[in-house]
């Protein structure tokens, strides 16, 4: 958990003042399967545009072993991003995704992957992608 405040001083009123930042969230691991989730809320200022926008992001995550060998993940976040002078400078963004990977012998892996991606702020279309991939893997720990 994380709290505090964000003041910006500015010629503006709508853009002065204090708002809340920070975050919460929790993780768990159990014998075959973990989970998290986050919240957090944070401000930004552009140096080239000079515009403010306080952000709102959501994330979760959650993996899970369904064989010796076969391992399961999936995620998602949401951004709600507002600029308190113009809509043009908000935006939200969302991803979601999985994968699925399997192990080959020891240190070896193939899978897939899912992402879907979307992007869209006021008075615009809304911009939406689908990605899928193959992987291979090896692992080696150097000591």
């Amino acid at each position: 958990v994380s709290l505090g405040g964000s003041y910006l001083d500015s010629s503006d009123p709508a853009v002065s003042g204090w708002t809340f930042v920070g975050g919460a969230g929790v993780s768990m691991r159990f014998d075959r399967a973990q989970f998290a989730v986050r919240y957090e809320r944070s401000r930004y200022q552009a140096l080239v545009l000079g515009r403010n926008q306080t952000v709102d992001l959501v994330y979760a995550s959650f993996g899970r072993t369904l064989t010796r060998r076969l391992y399961l993940a999936g995620y998602g976040y949401y951004r709600n991003a507002r600029d308190p002078v113009s809509d043009l400078y908000s935006y939200d963004s969302a991803t979601a995704g999985a994968s699925l990977t399997a192990r080959i012998k020891k240190r070896g892996g193939a899978g897939l992957s899912y992402s879907f991606q979307h992007f869209g702020t006021r008075g615009f279309p809304y911009a939406d992608r689908s990605l899928l991939s193959v992987f291979l893997s090896y692992t080696r720990v150097g000591k």
